[in-house]
């Protein structure tokens, strides 16, 4: 509808209609309708006086009691075009008059960027005195009245039969923060939203005023002030004469005690659900100690049993019956040592043990482990492990990334039966310069676990009985010292598994990579070890004329535990070797008496075996010939290299 039409449309109306612009936050009447103009000039008023003494002076023809609740709506009016809005007001026409009671019918327009208001009013001031005679008691019972609804805590507030407020009590204002009850006298309660989705209060209303229903302490949620509240809502009908007027309601707040009895009744459910997991806790505990006290007392069995047989036949050979002792101790050792592991780490005992370690010896130590067993041997494995030259040298704990991986896997062995596959695969996750992340994903086609088991497999002492279970012993720590270890080292376990099928874990673990000081740190560690076991114990003779050089090698050897004897020429040389047993000759090549090419030759006509290493400042390939023709095992450059030396002695015995 444009502003022509809704002009010609006002022109043609008998009732009392009128159109205003809002012009600057103010409300312009603009154009009366033919019916208005009658009503005016009835009363001898002129349209264009009236015209402009309303837009100058609104509040005579307006109780300003009213202004406020006016303004305020048609304010909200542009949020709802094309529907129409009733407001309650007094209104007067002619500033003589007494105000009387109309009801105001709203619809708001936007045309061209010009907001419009199509007002039709209905006069019922007669109703409505007689309804407000009707409702109102004597002076003394209403200033009663008054008392005490101002002064009681119960939140009150009574409307009409249409639904617009009449009043409310000092408790509902505060509770809703009102600073009076101006601003909600006669609107309806549901432009405040207190009640907001609550569809029960809606039709508590309809009840009410239909069927003359009471209903007392109805839960619901109120909005006031920014939040939510939990009241007990009360509504009841107003009659006047036998006939329902309107309907009071009253409502108290009583958030804190419902969410304290929520807190409760949380608590109650929590104790509930701990004092089951304390039971099935204990009953898994239970279970455990039958399990292990039968577990212990077999193996105990076998030893006692065993022992007395053996020393009841002392001419017999016991070797069958000490081996069968020994794997029975073996058990009863494994048994103790999960059970210390798992005190450890519920007492927070259990620390990582950061070092610097060979990736390859770690995957290739930890497969030897599981492979190698008896059990392992009866199944088919695919094996794929990551060996990035990159991650060559990673710093983690050792000790406990060995110990998940081959906990995980024996138990992908134990319960898979003969011939069945697992999968090993390892994939290394690059996090950024110095971060990786280990991903190990295992997997097996084996009897599988019920998700029941699966909520609760990394308890501790947990098994589930499965055709497996009977044929292998197990502690129920294995999977509960994984978890265990994986908090421990930051990592992860994920599990999916399905009766019958097979189970799938993916274990991540974080790891470094390695500085290059590190690496060359754990290199110089790591030969150490290697050379002090391959040459603690032998006996090696030095043939150097140079007594300086000879005590200078002498001592790096007997810092691996290798004990040796000098020679200061050849000649010397062969006569030692002669008279005593070593383990390998370190021959200098110039000497005087005898060189160590000659001396070489002449051992070598009476020994064949023994390792014999040159030591010589000038090294080409013509005396590499010349040493090798000699009968020499290998050649060492001075000035010595502890490494060469070393490696190339390990090299020279293991040959």
């Amino acid at each position: 509808m444009d502003e022509e039409l809704l002009v010609r449309s006002i022109s043609l109306q008998k009732g009392i209609n009128c159109l205003f612009e809002k012009v600057d936050d103010r409300y312009i009447l603009l154009v009366i309708s033919p019916g208005f103009e009658k009503r005016l000039n009835q009363a001898g008023i002129d349209t264009d006086t009236f015209l402009d003494t309303f837009n100058a002076k609104r509040h005579k023809y307006i109780h300003k009691e009213d202004l406020v609740s006016v303004h305020n709506e048609m304010d909200a009016l542009p949020d709802h075009p094309g529907d129409e809005f009733q407001l309650r007001v007094r209104w007067r026409y002619n500033t003589n008059e007494p105000f009387r009671w109309q009801i105001l019918c709203v619809t708001y327009y936007e045309i061209e960027g010009h907001d419009y208001y199509w007002v039709t009013a209905h006069d019922i001031d007669a109703q409505q005195r007689s309804y407000l005679d009707e409702l109102h008691v004597s002076s003394r019972s209403l200033e009663l009245v008054e008392y005490i609804l101002e002064t009681t805590h119960t939140c009150i507030f009574w409307k009409d039969r249409s639904g617009y407020i009449l009043g409310a009590n000092k408790a509902t204002l505060d509770f809703f923060g009102l600073d009076n009850d101006r601003r909600i006298l006669n609107t309806c309660d549901d432009k405040w939203d207190w009640f907001r989705g609550e569809e029960e209060y809606v039709e508590g209303d309809e009840k009410v005023l239909e069927e003359g229903e009471t209903f007392h302490a109805v839960h619901m949620r109120a909005y006031a002030k920014g939040e939510h509240r939990d009241v007990l809502v009360s509504k009841s009908p107003i009659y006047v004469m036998g006939q329902i007027v309107g309907i009071v309601t009253n409502f108290e707040d009583v958030t804190t005690e419902y969410r304290q009895r929520q807190k409760i009744e949380r608590l109650n459910a929590d104790l509930m659900t701990t004092l089951s997991q304390l039971e099935a806790a204990n009953k898994v505990q239970n279970d455990f100690l039958a399990r292990m006290s039968h577990d212990m007392r077999t193996p105990l069995t076998a030893i006692l049993g065993l022992s007395g047989v053996a020393l009841d036949r002392p001419e017999e050979d016991h070797r069958e019956f000490f081996g069968h002792i020994k794997d029975a101790a073996d058990y009863l050792l494994v048994l103790i040592n999960d059970l210390l592991e798992v005190e450890k780490f519920d007492a927070g005992k259990m620390v990582p043990y950061i070092k610097t370690h060979r990736h390859e010896e770690i995957i290739t130590t930890m497969l030897h482990i599981v492979l190698e067993s008896k059990d392992a041997k009866t199944h088919q494995f695919d094996v794929k492990a990551d060996m990035n030259p990159k991650y060559a040298h990673l710093r983690l704990d050792r000790r406990w990334t060995m110990q998940i991986l081959i906990n995980v896997l024996n138990n992908a062995v134990k319960y898979t039966p003969a011939g069945g596959l697992i999968t090993f695969r390892e994939k290394i996750i690059e996090m950024d310069d110095n971060d990786v992340l280990l991903e190990y994903t295992i997997t097996d086609n084996g009897v599988g676990m019920s998700e029941e088991f699966m909520r609760m497999m990394y308890e501790p002492f947990a098994q589930e009985e499965n055709i497996c279970t009977h044929s292998n012993t197990s502690t129920g720590l294995g999977l509960a010292i994984v978890r265990k270890a994986c908090d421990m080292l930051g990592g992860e376990i994920m599990c999916d598994s399905k009766v019958g099928e097979g189970t799938r874990f993916v274990i991540t673990i974080p790891a470094a990579v390695a500085s290059l000081e590190e690496v060359i740190s754990h290199r110089r560690k790591a030969l150490d070890k290697d050379i002090g076991d391959s040459l603690r114990g032998k006996h090696v003779l030095i043939c150097e004329d140079t007594d300086i050089n000879a005590r200078i090698v002498s001592m790096i050897l007997e810092k691996y535990g290798v004990t040796t004897e000098i020679a200061s020429n050849g000649e010397e040389g062969v006569r030692v070797f002669k008279r005593h047993h070593f383990d390998l000759i370190l021959m200098d090549v110039r000497m005087p008496v005898m060189n160590g090419l000659e001396a070489t030759i002449e051992i070598r006509r009476f020994n064949q075996t023994i390792p014999i290493i040159g030591l010589s400042a000038n090294i080409t390939q013509e005396d590499v010939d010349a040493g090798i023709n000699a009968g020499m095992n290998g050649y060492v450059r001075k000035p010595i290299k502890q490494e060469e030396l070393l490696y190339t002695m390990k090299d020279a015995l293991t040959a």
